[in-house]
């Protein structure tokens, strides 16, 4: 009668842990399913902010590109370059680059893709430069700018300025703006904004948790920044590019409009970006944050730990009283 009592009993506490176990375990899903739904919503918050950060500063630098394609003091300049007209046509590009502070160059380039005038952000002040004006000709952007309609303004890619054929030191990360300009009809060159990227990159940090990077390439799978000494090789080395290094990832990365990927170890949650406007050509942009040091899988991991670390301490306690 004792042995069936106790027998009895050890069913009794079996069947309680396994329930408590059962307990441990679904309330260790449903705050693991919290947690990764509070992640994905934090995630999704910051590069919607990244977002908006980009937008405003392409919105800004089209905006004046156009503004300035279609100017008075330009087209009077354009039309009879009178000494009196070019000066007035330099200090409206003057006006611009002290007004907004951040344009690295303020230019009006001919058809024939010569600067014609030119206006560097030189230490805080904005200098106006009648010698050593360059051809570029050579450049994507003047080459794709050419082809552009009335009313049109591209945005360039974000790579490193160049000088003279040279890559400028130390490094200027630089975006361009840049709107054809007509007169009466007839095609007569280009207005191109440069501004200053590395205040764009700043700002793109300045939001992000702690532990995380800022991870930004272009369309091509080339480094802007989070590659470490990978960035902006695109520029010299083709093969420096993630698309070269892991061309299996990049094609899954450039499949799905946003998502999450792993890499060395670290997690990357990113969204692809382009802006979007009347007339507006723009490059594509892949915008991420990383965690640092902690792959996809982490927190996963950690609740399964907790979970069984929980689970193995009540059969530690309720097993040896089931066999007693």
């Amino acid at each position: 009668m004792q042995k069936n009592a106790l027998r009895s009993l050890a069913l009794l506490l079996l069947l309680l842990t396994l329930v408590v176990v059962a307990e441990i375990g679904l309330t260790h899903r449903n705050a693991y399913e919290a947690t990764q739904a509070h992640e994905r919503d934090r995630v999704q918050h910051d590069l919607a902010d990244m977002r908006l950060t980009v937008s405003g500063y392409l919105e800004k630098l089209t905006r004046d590109a156009q503004l300035m394609s279609r100017s008075t003091v330009l087209g009077l300049y354009l039309s009879d370059p009178t000494p009196e007209n070019t000066t007035h046509a330099e200090k409206a590009l003057q006006t611009l680059s002290m007004l907004r502070g951040d344009y690295d160059q303020t230019r009006y380039i001919d058809q024939n893709g010569q600067e014609k005038i030119r206006v560097d952000r030189e230490n805080g002040q904005s200098v106006l430069h009648r010698q050593g004006l360059q051809n570029k000709s050579d450049r994507g952007y003047v080459q794709t700018g050419l082809q552009l309609g009335a009313g049109q303004v591209l945005v360039s890619e974000l790579d490193l300025n160049v000088e003279q054929g040279v890559i400028e030191e130390p490094h200027r990360p630089t975006l361009r703006a840049v709107a054809p300009v007509f007169l009466d009809g007839s095609r007569r060159g280009l207005m191109v904004l440069n501004i200053a990227a590395d205040e764009l990159l700043a700002s793109l940090r300045v939001n992000l948790p702690a532990g995380s990077d800022l991870v930004m390439l272009n369309a091509t799978g080339g480094w802007i920044t989070g590659g470490g000494a990978l960035d902006w090789q695109f520029m010299l080395d083709p093969s420096a590019r993630l698309s070269a290094q892991d061309p299996a990832l990049w094609a899954s990365i450039e499949g799905q409009h946003s998502g999450s990927f792993e890499r060395l170890g670290e997690c990357y949650h990113y969204e692809w970006f382009q802006t979007t406007g009347d007339g507006v050509q723009a490059p594509k942009w892949l915008l991420a944050q990383r965690r640092a040091n902690e792959p996809c899988a982490a927190a996963a991991a950690e609740a399964t730990q907790i979970a069984a670390k929980r689970i193995a301490i009540t059969l530690l306690i309720a097993l040896p009283l089931a066999v007693l």
